[in-house]
């Protein structure tokens, strides 16, 4: 995870990171920062965090509860995978099998 400002007079300022990023992360991150202002989510340019994933795979993790969600939701994998696997495609298999409220 990177959180990071943006600005087209200033670019990207790196807040914090989780690990060392790479200059094509970097410009990946921009790329997307910049189209997501231009496209009027001004908000997202200051003090967001993002999450950089080189891949994604499919999977239904189903909400069970009623109503919809109010804000970001973060979900704690150990909650519902013990233990977490260490690939992707293994994480998306499981939690097909899970649901969450």
């Amino acid at each position: 995870t990177i959180v990071a400002d943006w600005s087209k007079e200033e670019g990207l300022d790196i807040k914090d990171s989780e690990s060392t990023i790479t200059d094509d992360q970097k410009s990946r991150l921009s790329e997307a920062i910049e189209y997501s202002v231009n496209n009027g989510w001004d908000w997202i340019g200051e003090n967001h965090r993002f999450f950089l994933f080189d891949e994604f795979e499919p999977t239904k993790f189903k909400k069970e509860s009623k109503g919809g969600l109010m804000r970001v939701k973060y979900l704690n994998l150990a909650k519902h995978l013990d233990p977490i696997p260490e690939s992707l495609k293994e994480i998306g298999e499981k939690l097909r099998n899970e649901t969450w409220e």
